[in-house]
Formats: C-alpha cells, structure tokens, sequence
C-alpha cells in the first residue's frame, strides 16, 4: 500500500492521543513510518491510545500546542517529514463554554504549527486536519462543495473555518511556499482535510443518545433537525 511511500519516514502526528489520532498513528506505524506522536495526555479513559501504543510510536511528545515557543522547539528537534496535524479541541459542545481556549487551540495552534514548521527550514509536507463542520451553515439538506466558504454558527465550526483560512493565508503569503496538495522537493507543502464526525468519540451528541437511553432519561433538543441527524447517524 502507497508504494511503500512511508517506509522509514519520519512522521510527526499531533493530537495522537485521540480517537483518530491513535488509529492513525497505528496505520503508519504498520505502513513502516517512524512515529512521533505529540499531545495532551488523553482524554479519556480507557483509551485507543493506551491500546496502541506498545510498538506504535518512536517517541511521544506531551505538549500543548497553544505553547508556541515549546512547539517550535519539538518541532525542529523532531525534524519530521510528514506532519498530520490533528491537535485540536475537537467537542462543539465544549465550545460553548469554552470559547476562548476553542478558538485558541485550534486557530492559533495551527498557525503555530505551521509557524514551528516555517522556523524550522525543514522538508516536510505538512496535512492539516480540519471538519466536515467548517463550512457556513446554510441548513441544507444535501452535501457541502469544496468551494462552499468558510463559517459556522457555533465556536467550534467557526474556529475549523478559520483554522483553514490561517493554513491557505500562511501558504498563500510564503510562510510555507509551493501551491497545496502538491510535492516538490526541498520546499514545504501545506494541505488541509476534512474529517466526518466518529461516532464514538467522547462529547459527541449521538454519544449522549446512547447515554440517555442506557438510564432510561430523556434526551432533550432544542433542534428537531438536530435530533433527527443523531438517530439517523445512529442508524447508519
């Protein structure tokens, strides 16, 4: 699989310590990549990470990424060649009551990701992990384009618009030079992808279905359509 592209890469994957980043971290370490995760201690517990990570990771980094100075420096120290970057505040429930720390990990902690990266002067293709949630809620019934732009009516959906706009500015002005999605050498690329939600992870409203029903308490909405997207998403 991928040509044996990963192969003795060194591959620096933030946010490993969460749902998503633990199975991807998993999936490299079998594609033969060179693991370094970095990110809070997990979140919960149990948790995927504890699973994986006998054999799975080179070395681990706990770090905040809204610590600018000290991602810089496990940045250069790492010298990665591929970074996934999935570190982020990722409960849009939370966001409500914490704004500020939402809009400043996962805005300002991709802007000092690519900051450390842009200090660095590395080689390294740079994947930035955003959310199906990034687009402006048009409350349609059918699937966002690409090209639909950047909003959100929630903290949480604002600050992955906005994680995406910080990414194509750096880019676009220099700070990590070449166009998105491509790879040439000796300069460092940039892209950003989008990610659905994961049923089982922790905060999730579908997850506070299962709660709710498992004690037999009502499960209160202020959204019917949103009510209907969680059992429908259940379902599937």
């Amino acid at each position: 699989m991928f040509a044996g592209y990963y192969q003795n890469r060194r591959v620096l994957v933030t946010g490993h310590t969460g749902f998503k980043g633990a199975w991807l971290s998993l999936w490299l370490a079998k594609l033969g990549a060179k693991v370094t995760g970095l990110a809070l201690p997990a979140p919960t517990d149990p948790n995927l990470h504890a699973i994986v990570q006998p054999g799975t990771f080179a070395r681990e980094i706990i770090l905040d990424i809204r610590d600018a100075k000290a991602l810089a420096a496990a940045v250069k120290e790492a010298q990665p060649e591929i970074i996934f970057h999935l570190a982020a505040q990722p409960l849009v429930r939370l966001s409500y009551t914490e704004p500020l720390s939402t809009l400043d990990t996962n805005v300002n902690g991709t802007a000092h990701l690519l900051e450390a990266v842009r200090l660095a002067a590395i080689n390294c293709v740079t994947v930035c992990i955003t959310s199906d949630k990034c687009y402006e809620n048009r409350e349609w019934l059918y699937g966002y384009r690409e090209s639909e732009p950047m909003g959100g009516h929630d903290v949480y959906s604002m600050s992955k618009g906005a994680a995406e706009l910080v990414t194509a500015a750096m880019t676009a002005l220099a700070y990590l030079p070449v166009a998105m999605l491509i790879v040439i050498a000796a300069r460092t690329v940039a892209a950003v992808a989008r990610f659905e939600v994961v049923l089982p992870s922790a905060g999730k409203f579908e997850c506070g279905i299962v709660d709710r029903i498992s004690v037999r308490a009502p499960r209160r909405t202020t959204h019917d359509k949103l009510l209907a997207h969680g059992f429908s998403s259940l379902i599937n």
